[in-house]
């Protein structure tokens, strides 16, 4: 934001003060333009409006507001003062204001790019992608290239799932700043979205090459990693984001699937076990230990697990699954049959293929215990929603009953 040159000696350095780059400096400098009582209408706002800007920045957002005010106050035809009102709404997380302060801006001045740029924002802050979208586009279209809106138009476009639309944004950010490491980063998440593992992999690694701070580049190309079959590269970045973030239960959780994916029982269970010290209402931490106690077949510990997942979120279909699924090792058949018919009756935003094995599951019980008829159902129910499931067309053609 620039200021008119003024003739007047007496604050020229004021003038040049008000535009500096330090906070304070410019806070200093603008309040004794403010002071000369020199400055014509429109200079004037834009002194009050360096001001508020100056003021925002060093997080003193009432001062900020009332010079923001003010200037539009002095000159309401001014785009930029309410584009800069607007950030600070936005950063007040007041977003009606700061969308109708932007509206107003782009009303006044409809090639202003940077009204376009927060406006796109806010819109992202409210999950209105569509619209953000549209406002990165017109902000590129009159401040090419315009690198910020590049970058987060390309994290929209991610958010929408359009994942080649994002990778050509990041590939445009990264020609321009080819050692800015977020946009690897996210153009590596783009390529895994869409099974390009090799391509992610590359991307991913100048990410970390670029910033070895960046635990969410580590946590990506571990999960890339493990989508590759790789093992061992997979562990050891998990464990780089555990030494960045040693107190994220959701990575110990990650490892100890890896763990427990390679049969690696106790390395597991010590990864879940640290998950749930760190977050004890963890429920898919608690059925995940259950998983290694099934395997280990300690049986009454694995109950304990499943129920304290079941107790966290008493809609866990899969853990009550698996519960009844040790009800019925340990002869428990009516719990066992209580449990996996609630898991079907709560399964129903699951995928089809774990919904088809909760059928299986039952269908199996069924027919261990000679209820041939109720079997049959439910082999049949598994089969329409998972087709492929080959132990339930098995058991149809054991039992003599067609698909």
């Amino acid at each position: 934001m620039c200021l008119a040159a003024l003739a007047q000696p007496a604050w020229a350095g004021a003038h040049d003060d008000c535009n500096a780059e330090d906070a304070r400096i410019a806070i200093r400098g603008c309040t004794q333009a403010i002071a000369s009582r020199g400055y014509r209408p429109k200079n004037l706002a834009r002194a009050y409006a360096r001001r508020g800007d100056a003021y925002a920045r060093i997080k003193q957002y009432q001062q900020a507001l009332a010079d923001l005010t003010q200037a539009i106050a002095i000159d309401r035809t001014r785009s930029e003062s309410h584009v800069v009102r607007g950030r600070i709404y936005h950063e007040l997380n007041r977003r009606k204001e700061a969308i109708k302060d932007l509206d107003r801006a782009v009303a006044l001045d409809p090639r202003n790019s940077n009204a376009y740029y927060q406006r796109a924002m806010v819109y992202r802050k409210l999950v209105l992608y569509g619209r953000a979208i549209g406002d990165f586009s017109k902000a590129i279209r009159y401040r090419p290239p315009y690198v910020n809106a590049r970058y987060w138009r390309g994290q929209t476009y991610i958010q929408l799932k359009q994942y080649r639309r994002a990778i050509g944004d990041f590939d445009a950010v990264i020609a321009l700043k080819p050692r800015f490491a977020p946009s690897y980063r996210y153009r590596g998440l783009a390529n895994a979205m869409l099974s390009r593992y090799g391509r992610a992999k590359a991307d991913l690694t100048m990410a970390v090459t670029l910033d070895r701070q960046d635990a969410l580049a580590f946590m990506w190309r571990a999960r890339v990693h493990a989508k590759l079959n790789r093992y061992t590269p997979a562990v050891a970045d998990f464990k780089r984001v555990i030494a960045l973030r040693p107190r994220s239960a959701g990575t110990h959780r990650e490892l100890g699937r890896m763990y427990y994916g390679h049969k690696r029982y106790a390395e597991a269970k010590r990864s879940y076990d640290r998950a749930i010290a760190i977050n004890p209402k963890y429920a898919v931490a608690y059925n995940d230990r259950g998983n290694v106690y099934w395997e280990l077949r300690r049986d009454r510990l694995a109950l304990r697990d499943y129920s304290a997942a079941i107790r966290l979120n008493p809609r866990y279909s899969l853990s009550l699954e698996n519960r009844a699924t040790v009800y019925w090792r340990m002869g428990k058949r009516v719990r066992a049959l209580a449990d996996i018919t609630r898991a079907i009756a709560l399964g129903g935003r699951d995928s089809a293929n774990r919904r088809a094995g909760y059928r299986e599951t039952r269908g199996a019980m069924y027919e261990a215990l000679g209820r041939q008829r109720e079997a049959i159902g439910d082999y049949r129910a598994a089969l329409r929603l998972d087709p492929s499931l080959g132990r339930s067309r098995a058991a149809l053609r054991r039992l003599g009953a067609a698909p």
